[in-house]
């Protein structure tokens, strides 16, 4: 598969043109890129999913501030 396609996309290619009878399914199975597929063993994050934050790292960078003279308070 193309190297800019993610591991999803050439999975997903691949069924396609097995599907369709255009290659054969061992085709397909080599068209794939074994290193690749670890995107796909792990899941991931919807990015439309609503977020709630849970922390912030503005206490360090505040101590970092003050300490170099750079915020007053």
């Amino acid at each position: 598969m193309e190297a800019s396609a993610t591991a999803k996309a050439a999975l997903r290619i691949a069924v396609e043109l097995a599907n369709e009878g255009l290659i054969s399914k061992k085709d397909a199975v080599s068209r794939i890129d074994p290193a690749s597929l670890d995107q796909l063993l792990h899941p991931t994050i919807d990015p439309s999913a609503k977020r709630d934050v849970i922390a912030t790292a503005c206490g360090l960078a505040r101590r970092r501030l003050r300490r170099n003279r750079v915020l007053v308070g």
